[in-house]
């Protein structure tokens, strides 16, 4: 039996997020912390769902408790973990983050979330899907490197919409030389880039400009680029041009944690259901903002009720059209 259709199909880690119960810049200032479900394609996927979408996950978690949490929460929220594989060597990845309205202190402590392996990333996953991501954690370690490539370049050429997220840091990829190479191998096959100013700087150095990231990813063969500037909007660079567009209204920071990831599942989202890279950008706005003003995850959103608030027509159904690349 054909399995029904994917709005997303995402790669990447999936983790137990051990946020600090009590605000702070670093994690050395608070010594509590609180259970999540985390990891950036993670967020992501949940969020699709939380948008109305269908995603499933490509990735692995340990036979332990947090890898059962894990997968009893995504099954809970709608998330498929038809492809979330156990290892029965590794355990689970966790990362201990700080609460804070501004970029989280972090430390990671990774095994299973890299040792995805072959055979584990099926090509009918990705046929089912209308858009693929992936995120640099994937790309960060063999064997999962490799596979995840493969994906994207399988997912390129039978012209899905493919998404990355160059959520590059040194502690989880102290070789910034090799991440850059690794990277120039991965990018030619993806439509569309959603780096953060802290990737754009961790990656290219401290004193990297919006402009000169927007010139490097595009040297490394992405079409177009979203780079998110925090309360400044973001800047979005598609045939030759940017343009700086901001968020529709002003917004109390309650919790920072997993913005980026709302922002991109509205992005995309809006352009699977047919909408211009701009108005995209607005849309991933609100729900950014959505996110931003409640502590915890992204709540449900009907998303065709937030393009109605945002006095946008409701899109026409039918497949989604690259030609406005």
């Amino acid at each position: 039996m054909e399995r029904e259709p994917l709005d997303m199909l995402a790669l990447g880690e999936v983790l137990v997020d051990m946020i600090s119960t009590d605000e702070a810049a670093t994690l050395n200032e608070t010594p509590t912390f609180e259970m999540h479900l985390g990891g950036s394609p993670t967020n992501l996927a949940r969020n699709i769902v939380k948008l109305g979408g269908r995603a499933a996950l490509v990735a692995k978690v340990g036979d332990d408790a947090f890898g059962r949490f894990a997968r009893a929460q995504l099954d809970r929220e709608g998330v498929s973990t038809e492809y979330l594989h156990t290892s029965r060597t590794a355990h689970t990845s966790v990362v201990f983050v700080t609460h804070t309205q501004r970029t989280p202190d972090f430390l990671p402590l990774r095994e299973a979330d890299s040792r995805v392996g072959a055979g584990e990333v099926p090509d009918q996953a990705i046929l089912r899907a209308r858009a693929v991501h992936a995120s640099s954690w994937a790309l960060s370690y063999e064997p999962f490197r490799s596979i995840a490539i493969h994906a994207l370049k399988m997912a390129h050429m039978t012209g899905k919409l493919v998404t990355f997220d160059p959520n590059y840091s040194p502690k989880i990829w102290p070789n910034v030389h090799e991440a850059r190479y690794i990277h120039s191998l991965a990018l030619p096959y993806v439509d569309i880039i959603k780096p953060s100013m802290d990737d754009v700087r961790r990656l290219f150095g401290a004193q990297s400009t919006p402009e000169y990231g927007i010139m490097r990813y595009h040297e490394m063969g992405v079409p177009v680029i979203v780079i998110t500037m925090g309360a400044q909007g973001a800047l979005l660079y598609h045939n030759d041009e940017v343009c700086l567009i901001g968020g529709d209204r002003n917004i109390q920071v309650v919790d920072a944690t997993g913005a980026g990831d709302a922002f991109w599942a509205g992005f995309v989202l809006a352009k699977l259901d047919g909408y211009d890279l701009a108005t995209c950008v607005r849309v991933g706005h609100e729900v950014a903002a959505r996110k931003l003003d409640h502590v915890g995850p992204l709540p449900k959103i009907n998303r065709y009720a937030l393009y109605r608030s945002l006095e946008l027509e409701r899109p026409q159904p039918g497949p989604m059209n690259l030609e406005i690349f």
